[in-house]
């Protein structure tokens, strides 16, 4: 993924600058998602990870970084965070 951003970073700079060939040449939703967007492979694991744990997915964006889902499915055991410690006013660790 690094050589994907910097890759990005690389075509923002250029269709923004006026000497630029690229200059103004945007891409698509779809053509942003197919040159810098997670790999498909990777897009539909998360789908059917989702699916797994009882998400219904409502849509994928074109560029592929984001995926809107909805449902109750496990989120109270999937999303619940844990904490072990804590910072506490940058002075160190906390046990919680």
């Amino acid at each position: 993924m690094p050589e994907q951003a910097n890759a990005l970073e690389q075509y923002l700079e250029q269709v923004n600058d006026p000497g630029s060939p690229e200059f103004h040449k945007w891409l698509t939703p779809s053509q942003l998602g197919a040159n810098y967007g997670p790999a498909v492979q990777d897009v539909e694991t998360i789908l059917r990870w989702l699916a797994a744990n009882g998400f219904k997915v409502d849509e994928v964006y074109p560029t592929r970084t984001l995926i809107m889902f909805s449902g109750t499915g496990k989120s109270s055991t999937l999303f619940t965070p844990q904490f072990t410690s804590s910072k506490f006013a940058g002075r160190g660790t906390l046990p919680i």
